[in-house]
């Protein structure tokens, strides 16, 4: 699935563990109790995706661009959020600083620039 356009796809509820999604354009997919353990979106546009509720042990996010995105609880799950732009994404404010602590959460966005702690309002670590 890597590569294609599939925008808008509803994935609830799917088994897509270990799915690679690589530089697919998925704006607006519906991930909601879908399980994607293990799944790959490096460089992936996810912009507006929803992923509650979905599985995300190990996922990998690196350089995808999750631009209000909506995530869950799960989100401490996630493998890899490096160079990820979070910007206007969604998730449980309760978590926030659980989020924050995460090491996976680093870098900057090789296409928006953006920095992905920032996106979060997390303030760089010392």
């Amino acid at each position: 699935l890597s590569g294609q356009d599939l925008s808008t796809k509803d994935f609830r509820s799917a088994i897509a563990k270990a799915t690679n999604f690589d530089g697919a354009n998925l704006q607006g997919a519906q991930f909601q109790d879908a399980n994607l353990e293990g799944a790959s979106f490096v460089g992936a546009d996810v912009r507006g995706a929803n992923f509650d509720g979905a599985v995300l042990d190990r996922t990998n996010f690196k350089d995808a661009n999750a631009n209000k995105s909506t995530f869950g609880p799960t989100i401490l799950d996630v493998g890899n959020f490096e160079n990820t732009d979070l910007t206007n994404s969604i998730w449980p404010a309760k978590y926030r600083v659980m989020i924050c602590e995460m090491d996976e959460l680093k870098g900057v966005n090789p296409i928006t620039e953006v920095d992905t702690r920032q996106a979060v309002y997390c303030s760089n670590r010392i």
